[in-house]
């Protein structure tokens, strides 16, 4: 016997299909329910890792530049580039499993189809989310609240309990 799942109701559902530079659909796509009232939680928890993960990485690159500079022997980089080069693989994984959490797992390698993730991804993949998939969830942000009242017969009350 076989068992079938079937969304009936698809107007909930933002997707956003991935292309290459040239125009070409890589086949895959990023999918967001938009009735999800997790949804908004996992960008908030995003968002603030991102600018956690960058407060970080700034403060380890200051603390390199404070410190003394020496060639290892047999090395072609320098103590601090070396470090630098660390912190910078660690930061970008910090912001690649940020992404992820909103996202969702793999999004990233589906995004830059097959490319590596740099320094320059974080910025455009931060500013598309906020420039065509936050507008999406403000617009559901009051709807999820009205729905949510609506479906458990909550009555907004502006008393305080004492």
């Amino acid at each position: 016997m076989e068992e079938k799942l079937v969304l009936k109701n698809k107007t909930n559902l933002l997707t956003i299909k991935i292309y290459r530079e040239n125009g070409e659909y890589t086949g895959n796509d990023l999918v967001f329910n938009l009735k999800d009232i997790e949804l908004i939680g996992r960008y908030d928890e995003m968002h603030n890792l991102l600018t956690k993960n960058t407060e970080w990485y700034n403060n380890q690159k200051i603390i390199i530049n404070k410190q003394q500079d020496f060639q290892p022997k047999n090395s072609i980089m320098t103590n601090n580039q070396k470090r630098l080069y660390e912190i910078t693989k660690e930061y970008l994984k910090k912001q690649t499993n940020a992404f992820e959490m909103f996202l969702g797992k793999g999004a990233i390698d589906k995004v830059l189809d097959g490319g590596s993730f740099d320094m320059d991804s974080i910025m455009i993949i931060r500013d598309y989310i906020e420039e065509q998939i936050l507008p999406h969830l403000n617009v559901t942000k009051d709807n999820i609240t009205k729905e949510l009242k609506d479906k458990y017969n909550v009555e907004a009350k502006e008393e305080v309990l004492e």
